[in-house]
């Protein structure tokens, strides 16, 4: 039986926000916006000054207020950004979350910015905010000096999705053999590029596999989707912690925090050893009817590669979610290419990482048990804990620098890809579906779309509006089971289920 503790390898006894976030979680709530537009009131027949000036561009800040609220500025997760739209009535419809200690918040401020001048803003009372639990309440808030009107909802949530017991489930179920399998590199035979595997097996009646390869960052915190989306059709679940990744540094395997899901060699040729064992343990276990492939973001590069240079024999279809296909163009493009060049060239060792900057008030007080390396919590984390429980050794809660290791990798597999794009030159024929969502924030949906048309002809493209970028981990319960189900549709359509 596994036992876990949410902060087993971090030290948070200095910071009191950090250490009443994570271990008094019952006492936050979630506040959800959907910011949907902003329109004038009436409309008038003065000159159009977009035809002269062009569009303006707008931006919208939520925030809890409160002193007492848990939000501060080296934790904001009483914070968030809606991206900037270029439009004189600009149209958001975007969905965005916030957190605070239940009975500490005195109100949500939204403000609207034209560039980086504040517009408008509004608050609203806590207590007028819809009741816990509700479903979505219509706001409209009026700007008279602009002779406009902003409209958005909001829902409260006084409760994760996903409980500790549930994150737990998997692990404590009678009816499944749980085991960890060390998968050693033969070349190097050292400790750090050792890689680990999860076998959820049942103990009768399994008939089909699937191998499920995390993605950076990342961890298996997924027992939702196992009992949704697996149990019923008695599904055997084999989860890849590829080198550097997620359990291997709750193993002790890897020293450096910030390394986590660090690509040493800056190639992902490095993978393909580990997935062929995992593979051949799960052919070893027994032979299944059945065998699925599933990679989300990082891990579909990794999957990709592995493809490409072995083949598909011993998987007989794929689900991709959210595959990290594209550095999504602009700065974050321009800035991976410098960073890979250096790298490839020697330049920049693959070990380069930019560390984050360490804010005043957490210095020496946030430590990794295992190096006393210095951390800083990252908020986005944190969202995603308040929501889906998951402990640190399962994946981190710190804010994790991009290596030129990393960067360097996954631009090469890029790069095979668009070589077999040109080519016309599919990496599979068999079946595979692609899940990806326009509310994506962290990779662009549109870079994934146009790629993945080099994986193969058999594929079937899903793309929803307001899920995560791990779609099975949304912001709303509804939007994950949505995403869960959809890809259960596609699994009995090619017998998979």
């Amino acid at each position: 039986k596994e036992i876990f503790s949410m902060v087993d390898n971090i030290s948070l006894d200095g910071i009191p926000e950090y250490k009443s976030f994570f271990e008094e979680q019952e006492k936050y709530e979630q506040i959800h916006v959907h910011l949907q537009d902003m329109r004038y009131k009436a409309k008038t027949d003065s000159c159009d000054i977009t035809k002269i000036f062009g569009k303006r561009s707008y931006s919208a800040i939520i925030e809890t207020v409160g002193e007492e609220s848990g939000s501060t500025p080296f934790f904001p997760i009483g914070t968030d950004t809606f991206l900037p739209v270029k439009n004189e009535e600009p149209t958001w419809d975007k969905k965005l979350m916030v957190v605070g200690r239940k009975g500490k918040i005195e109100s949500l401020k939204l403000s609207v910015y034209e560039g980086k001048n504040m517009k408008f803003s509004c608050s609203f009372p806590r207590s007028e905010l819809g009741p816990d639990d509700a479903d979505w309440l219509q706001f409209t808030a009026e700007d008279s000096t602009n002779n406009m009107e902003l409209n958005f909802r909001v829902r409260i949530a006084s409760k994760p999705i996903v409980s500790k017991s549930d994150f737990e489930s998997i692990y404590n179920d009678t009816n499944l053999a749980y085991e960890e399998i060390e998968l050693k590199d033969d070349a190097t035979g050292l400790q750090s590029d050792s890689a680990l595997l999860q076998a959820f097996r049942h103990k009768s009646g399994s008939k089909k596999a699937i191998l499920w390869i995390l993605g950076k960052n990342d961890g298996f915190m997924h027992s939702h989707v196992f009992y949704r989306l697996l149990n019923e059709s008695k599904f055997d679940l084999y989860v890849l912690n590829y080198r550097y990744s997620a359990r291997c540094l709750r193993k002790g395997w890897v020293e450096d925090p910030h390394f986590n899901s660090h690509c040493r060699a800056g190639d992902h040729d490095v993978y393909k050893n580990e997935i062929a064992k995992a593979l051949k343990t799960i052919q070893t276990t027994k032979k299944y009817e059945k065998t699925v492939g599933y990679a989300h973001s990082t891990g579909a590069p990794i999957f990709f590669n592995y493809l490409i240079e072995t083949g598909d024999d011993g998987f007989d279809g794929f689900i991709f979610n959210s595959p990290f296909l594209d550095f999504a163009g602009g700065m974050n493009e321009f800035a991976a290419d410098v960073v890979s060049t250096l790298a490839k060239y020697k330049v920049l060792s693959m070990d380069f990482n930019p560390a984050p900057t360490i804010p005043p008030e957490v210095k020496g007080k946030c430590k990794y048990k295992g190096n006393q390396q210095e951390l800083v919590l990252s908020a986005w984390a944190a969202k995603l804990f308040s929501e889906y429980y998951f402990d640190t050794g399962t994946r981190p809660v710190y804010v994790v620098p991009l290596t030129a290791g990393y960067m360097r990798g996954a631009e090469v597999v890029q790069e095979k890809i668009r070589a077999r794009l040109a080519k016309k030159d599919p990496i599979t024929l068999k079946p595979f579906v692609m899940l990806t969502s326009r509310s994506d924030d962290v990779l662009d949906s549109e870079g994934m779309r146009v790629l993945i048309d080099a994986i193969g002809t058999a594929r079937t493209e899903i793309e929803l509006g307001d899920n995560a970028h791990d779609n099975f981990l949304s912001h709303d319960e509804r939007d994950t089971d949505l995403a869960i189900d959809l890809i259960k549709v596609w699994m009995k359509r090619y017998n998979f289920y």
